[in-house]
């Protein structure tokens, strides 16, 4: 990102979905079985404290500030323990919040313990340099609902959640986190325009570089992560 503001270079929608902080090392919970239940996506997902976190949340943010057209949008998804935290520290002076969107995700990850929710919603946070003006390609009034739903034979309605990415596309990135290809496209189609530049700084498997690519925009992604890199190359070259 530094680079890029070093060189100028201007997006038109910045798409991602950063570290949540919440893996943790493998603890037991209160079960018959006693079974050793890990949630650890990798060194990429921990911080020392939220503190450090927001501090390096802040930062990114900043630079997503400098690198965006200011017709562009930020899209950054959020597990719900962080939601309130990002929203705190934006700078009012700057961003515009224009939306929080929520996914309702129908196969979320069991409650071990039975002590809480089930953590079926994850959000997605929309943020703006102007208050007027920005790109946006409204769809028919069914598909644009700021609750995220689908079936694979109809698209996107206003009735029928998601499952998170499974399947054979789960099995080809094989990434902790990943997300699906479909909502991904759903939100470059109405923040963008052929030919516009896509970017994402943290894009794990290449999701994001996918659906760009099949919606005929070009796409800029990294990731902390060889391996990630490498696996998202390989995803975008099998493309006809």
């Amino acid at each position: 990102m530094d680079k890029m503001i070093k060189n100028n270079k201007k997006v038109d929608l910045i798409f991602t979905d950063p570290p949540y902080n919440i893996s943790k090392s493998k603890r037991k919970f209160t079960r018959k079985d006693a079974k050793d239940v890990e949630q650890n996506f990798g060194k990429w997902d921990i911080f020392e404290t939220w503190d450090d976190y927001l501090k390096w949340v802040k930062q990114w943010i900043d630079r997503s500030y400098d690198i965006l057209n200011d017709k562009g949008s930020l899209l950054i998804y959020c597990g719900d323990g962080m939601l309130l935290r990002i929203k705190q520290i934006i700078d009012d002076n700057k961003w515009f919040i224009k939306r929080v969107i929520t996914w309702h995700k129908t196969n979320p990850t069991p409650q071990f313990m039975k002590i809480n929710y089930l953590s079926s919603c994850e959000y997605i946070l929309w943020l703006t340099k102007v208050k007027n003006g920005f790109t946006y390609n409204f769809k028919d009034q069914k598909n644009m609902h700021s609750f995220i739903s689908t079936n694979d034979e109809e698209g996107f309605t206003c009735c029928i959640q998601t499952p998170i990415c499974m399947g054979k596309e789960r099995k080809e990135g094989g990434h902790p986190t990943q997300k699906r290809i479909d909502i991904t496209k759903h939100f470059i189609e109405i923040h963008t325009n052929e030919n516009d530049i896509v970017f994402d700084p943290f894009c794990g498997v290449g999701t994001t570089a996918i659906a760009a690519k099949e919606l005929n925009r070009q796409y800029i992604c990294s990731d902390i992560s060889n391996e990630y890199v490498n696996k998202a190359k390989e995803r975008v070259s099998t493309m006809i």
